[in-house]
């Protein structure tokens, strides 16, 4: 049978959860052999939508008549009731809640089922002691189906992000110490329910002041402190960045002051490009750089003039953009006469 404990890491928003088999002569389960299922929080979510939208429930109960119908018949294994275990355990194997659901039944109803066999009930089915306990088992077996549909409601507030209408269960876990290699291991035990977990969830989010918003780009829910409109998501976290790109290059071509200076850029670029095209390196293409990185930061600190005093383009300021870039092609030009490629007069850099 399969165990399932659960730890919270609140600082890493993560909840661990270990499932290890357990046969009738364990004691206790060594860590080693547990296989360690870990989720974010946003991640929990996510699982709690999926359960919640699935139709997990109904095939739960027709499990569970079969199971209520079986409990007191024969020797024979149904094989109906394994085969539908093993096919809900495939279908649902990627939703940790549900295959805890799914376990906790079959393990109700399995120690119920060896009871029935190993207490010689069978033999004496007319008795009224074995009447009593076949109807006190089937009522067992239904009311351990009842306790996952209630938690299933619960689940459908946590999907939903409405965790007001969650009732808090007072004592709802028992903690345990069930790994040998780790004997203070303080753990909350999933075995019989999954309300610890969802107890426990919610008691952390409420510590970390966490808030459930939805998600711009693939309108799941997350948690954060304050909506910052994408989730955590790799593929989301992607997208926020090609938004961000588009609204800076957006608020660029809206702002005329960066429009002017983007200008002159294209310009000093394309005479950068000729010198280059024209075999020119070295400490010549060094000096155009320098002389670029001079008139840019001039046109710069004239662009900051105007913007701190709220004052409006004018024909001064592009006339002072127009001399540094008749200056800047002169610094190109010179340098292109110097290898007998052009003749041209060379313009004092204003300042």
């Amino acid at each position: 049978m399969n165990k399932y404990y659960m730890e919270v890491n609140a600082i890493q928003r993560e909840i661990v959860i270990y499932c290890s088999e357990m046969t009738d002569k364990s004691e206790s389960l060594s860590l080693s052999d547990a296989k360690v299922y870990r989720y974010q929080f946003n991640e929990l979510l996510y699982l709690a939508e999926e359960y919640v939208r699935s139709s997990f429930l109904k095939e739960m109960n027709d499990i569970c008549n079969t199971m209520v119908e079986y409990v007191d018949l024969g020797k024979k294994e149904n094989d109906q009731i394994t085969e539908q275990y093993h096919l809900l355990r495939s279908k649902y194997n990627s939703n940790i809640i549900a295959i805890i659901y799914l376990d906790i039944l079959y393990d109700t109803y399995d120690n119920q089922r060896y009871n029935v066999l190993h207490l010689g009930l069978l033999k004496s089915a007319k008795n009224i002691f074995s009447k009593r306990y076949f109807k006190m088992a089937k009522e067992i077996i239904n009311s351990k189906y009842d306790i996952i549909c209630k938690e299933t409601k619960k689940m459908k507030y946590l999907a939903e992000g409405n965790f007001e209408q969650i009732p808090d269960s007072g004592f709802y876990c028992v903690c345990c110490t069930p790994f040998r290699s780790k004997p203070h291991f303080i753990l909350y035990s999933l075995n019989e329910s999954i309300d610890p977990l969802i107890q426990v969830f919610l008691s952390k989010i409420e510590m970390a002041h966490l808030n459930v918003f939805v998600c711009r780009n693939c309108r799941r829910k997350y948690l954060d402190v304050s909506d910052v409109d994408y989730c955590p998501n790799p593929a989301c976290q992607e997208e926020k960045q090609r938004e961000e790109k588009r609204i800076k290059l957006q608020n660029r071509k809206n702002n005329i002051f960066a429009n002017e200076l983007d200008k002159f850029n294209i310009y000093a670029r394309h005479y950068k490009r000729e010198l280059t095209r024209n075999g020119i390196d070295g400490e010549l293409l060094l000096r155009y750089t320098e002389e670029q990185d001079r008139c840019r930061y001039d046109i710069q600190m004239e662009i900051s003039v105007y913007q701190n005093t709220n004052k409006p383009i004018d024909n001064d300021l592009i006339a002072f953009i127009e001399h540094q870039k008749s200056y800047l092609k002169s610094i190109s030009d010179d340098i292109l006469i110097r290898l007998g490629f052009k003749q041209q007069e060379r313009i004092k850099r204003r300042k």
